[in-house]
């Protein structure tokens, strides 16, 4: 089946037009929307109360922005950032030696403890445990 030219070029003018008009209203939305904004927090700061002041930069305080890992639960790994500033160290603590935690857990293995124990106290997955049970026999 053959394309005339004249077609290729409707369907793009189209296409560029849906998208042009969407661009556009995402820009005039966004001016309405931000124009209700601006003007309530310019009723708090004309009032001249202290306390609406310390109302918005409150807000602004509950927007900040945060990095979160997403192959961590968000509890753990907040309480490890914690306890490494405590600690004093500069973060690389969370890397360790993984030849050291392997042999770790093979001692720990040999010695009879069970999977999960091993798992809670150290960051191995229950295949590097299988395959280290594996081999160990």
């Amino acid at each position: 089946m053959d394309f005339s030219q004249d077609f290729m070029i409707d369907l793009g003018l189209n296409m560029g037009g849906y998208l042009l008009a969407g661009v556009l209203a995402v820009v005039v939305y966004s001016l309405f929307s931000r124009r209700g904004r601006v003007s309530a927090a310019t009723k708090k700061a004309t009032a001249g109360d202290g306390a609406s002041i310390k109302e918005s930069a409150e807000q602004s305080e509950k927007r900040r922005v945060e990095f979160i890992k997403l192959g961590e639960s968000a509890g753990a790994s907040r309480s490890e950032n914690k306890a490494a500033t405590a600690d004093g160290s500069d973060g690389n603590g969370e890397r360790r030696d993984r030849a050291a935690i392997m042999r770790i857990a093979g001692s720990m293995l040999t010695a009879g403890a069970s999977h999960d124990k091993i798992r809670k106290v150290l960051p191995v997955s229950e295949a590097e445990l299988s395959l280290l049970e594996a081999s160990r026999t």
